[in-house]
């Protein structure tokens, strides 16, 4: 599997070098109060983060994008502050509450898609290269997170990712995964 990014429809770009800092700063209230809600979420969202930028730097994104992405992957479970778990209006919601504390347009996309599948079975219908590849970067490393969690062992749950390539998760964000284990070894 090639570590090149694939070739998709055009994701909205940070506008500036400065999106990650704003969207760690503007959304540190909103972590807050989902930590404050569900104990234990913010270490899942450190998690997901760190998987994130991992995966885009394997990927090859440009450097503003991938700590952008890194930041907005933090933000991706704000949405249980207004919807139950396992709702697709996770995304919508969560998109909603950081356009309203003030973050670029780019990483509130990004958050109103990480919930799409990538056969097409998500809430708004988007599958494959239509749902913006930062999206698909933020809900792999998030299951990949899920999955460590049930079973600190990184190859098994590099395995159960695998199970779900080409249905629910991207290919090429789990082959970014593996590619990133092979070389660092287990975390």
């Amino acid at each position: 599997m090639s570590s090149d990014p694939p070739s998709d429809a055009p994701s909205p770009e940070p506008e500036q070098a400065g999106d990650a800092e704003l969207v760690r700063d503007r959304g540190a209230d909103l972590l807050a109060a989902l930590e404050a809600r569900s104990p234990g979420a913010l270490a899942h969202a450190e998690l997901t983060a760190r998987w994130a930028l991992a995966i885009a730097a394997e990927l090859r994104l440009p450097r503003a994008t991938a700590l952008a992405l890194r930041e907005t992957a933090r933000l991706h479970g704000i949405g249980l502050l207004y919807v139950d778990a396992g709702d697709d209006a996770q995304a919508e919601a969560a998109a909603r509450l950081a356009s309203g504390a003030g973050l670029p347009a780019a990483p509130c996309v990004w958050l109103e898609h990480w919930r799409e599948r990538y056969e097409g079975g998500g809430p708004q219908g988007l599958y494959g290269g239509a749902i913006p590849l930062e999206s698909r970067i933020i809900r792999a490393a998030c299951v990949y997170a899920h999955e460590l969690a049930a079973d600190p062992d990184p190859t098994r749950a590099l395995e159960r990712l695998g199970e779900q390539a080409g249905t629910e998760l991207d290919p090429a964000a789990i082959g970014a995964i593996a590619f990133v284990l092979d070389r660092s070894g287990p975390e």
